[in-house]
């Protein structure tokens, strides 16, 4: 496996070391009218506006050839793959 990405200053490369997957997910309790448990007059955030975006990934800490460390992710939902942190 590689990771690779068209972001400058980021060489990627192949992977020698890996941990996960690890599942994580949130937000998924907020709908359209407000929080869970809550009515749309007592929410935190303004009507009409919806809550912060949901979130349903499965994360993996990746050592690359070249030294780097990445936590990458998949998105459940789109299937897309991203690099969420580089680890000094």
């Amino acid at each position: 496996m590689r990771v690779t990405t068209d972001r400058r200053g980021f060489a990627g490369g192949a992977v020698v070391r890996c941990a996960g997957p690890w599942r994580t997910s949130g937000s998924w309790w907020v709908t359209d009218s407000g929080r869970a448990g809550q009515s749309s007059a007592s929410s935190p955030d303004p009507p009409g506006l919806p809550g912060p975006p949901g979130w349903n990934r499965d994360e993996w800490d990746v050592s690359l050839s070249d030294g780097a460390v990445y936590r990458v992710f998949r998105d459940r939902e789109t299937d897309g793959w991203f690099i969420d942190a580089i680890v000094d």
